[in-house]
């Protein structure tokens, strides 16, 4: 899936959900300087981050469901995929019965790259 094209739904939601989490991401937070006000969250940051967090991980996993359903669904006899990207090698590695590497580790994987990849430069 490219979400570089811009014309599509799906890269303009991955690109909506990037920029919610560097604008939270970005601004200050009163509870960082008032540590009692924490649990309060008076600005809503932490349940915005949340929000985005969340759309984030949706999109992940549609894009993991996705890429195991044109797996199951090709000609290759194992189930391995001919394009050998990075998600490919990983579902390898999580399909094996002996592997400990989870779904969930995946997601929260590429949840961490992709944030890590759309950061203004400093």
């Amino acid at each position: 899936m490219d979400l570089a094209q811009f014309d599509s739904v799906s890269s303009q939601e991955f690109k909506d959900a990037i920029w919610g989490m560097m604008e939270v991401s970005g601004k200050p937070n009163i509870a960082d300087f008032f540590p009692i006000l924490k649990p309060l969250d008076p600005q809503g940051l932490a349940r915005q981050g949340h929000y985005y967090a969340q759309k984030m991980l949706t999109i992940i996993d549609r894009i993991i469901d996705q890429r195991l359903q044109s797996r199951s669904s090709s000609s290759l006899h194992d189930g391995a995929s001919s394009t050998n990207d990075a998600l490919d090698l990983l579902l390898n590695i999580h399909l094996k019965d002996e592997s400990k590497f989870s779904r969930n580790a995946m997601r929260h994987l590429f949840l961490g790259k992709s944030t890590m990849a759309h950061r203004p430069p400093l």
